[in-house]
């Protein structure tokens, strides 16, 4: 073989061999940035952050809207049923609201929370701070009159139409002081009208000061205490 053929195909052997190079280099991983693109990067942890408080805050209306919200007792009125105390002694309970309250039906002896009949509206602002522990024109009380009733008090005992009241038992315990609104022969009660009065009964703001309750008023039913540990579980007036 001659000098220059034998050149010729080692040029070209070189030449094939740098093709092959560049053709493995370029396929690289196999993947290509599109022309005048960008490759996008996976989202920061302030938008995951982000994204997870708002479905936070979102659930947490949804749920206390719909469902049930918690509340803390912050007087007397119900003693010795749920006790007061500060934000970290007091009786916590669970309140059914929204569509599990309009399941269920209100009952003479049940324990509901309701806004105070003389209550302002409150401004929108505050009902948006989700962690808020104050809800003043929030009460709870014991139902003891529905709608239809003549409630009297006879001898410091509950009667209802003329008789005195044994169910729930609580009310074979309750003894009550005839003022205000029961004083003399008592009330009967329009419809959608409820009658609330505390546990503690010498010592409450109730239904004998502030007047019958309207339907609309009540916010929910009283579930369960959940806090503190000790006493959680269902709300009874203790037995002696």
């Amino acid at each position: 073989m001659s000098k220059s053929k034998a050149g010729g195909a080692i040029a070209a052997s070189e030449r094939t061999s740098d093709s092959s190079t560049a053709t493995k280099v370029g396929s690289g991983s196999g993947k290509q940035t599109p022309p005048g693109g960008t490759k996008k990067g996976p989202p920061s942890a302030l938008v995951e952050w982000g994204k997870t408080i708002a479905f936070v805050v979102v659930f947490y209306f949804v749920f206390t809207a719909l469902v049930a919200e918690a509340f803390f007792i912050p007087s007397g009125s119900m003693e010795p049923t749920l006790h007061e105390g500060n934000k970290l002694t007091a009786d916590r309970i669970l309140v059914a609201k929204g569509l599990v309250y309009k399941m269920l039906d209100i009952d003479r002896g049940d324990i509901v929370v309701f806004r105070a009949v003389d209550s302002k509206e409150e401004p929108f602002w505050r009902k948006l701070l989700i962690f808020r522990q104050d809800k003043p024109d929030m009460l709870v009380k014991r139902v003891v009159g529905l709608p239809g009733d003549h409630v009297s008090i006879e001898g410091r005992r509950l009667h209802i139409n003329g008789k005195p009241v044994s169910d729930p038992e609580v009310f074979q315990r309750l003894e009550y002081t005839p003022y205000g609104l029961l004083a003399g022969s008592g009330v009967t009660l329009p419809e959608d009208r409820y009658l609330v009065l505390g546990d503690n009964t010498d010592n409450s703001r109730d239904g004998r000061m502030f007047g019958l309750l309207p339907a609309e008023n009540i916010v929910g039913i009283a579930l369960f205490r959940f806090w503190p540990p000790l006493r959680v579980g269902p709300i009874r007036y203790p037995t002696p």
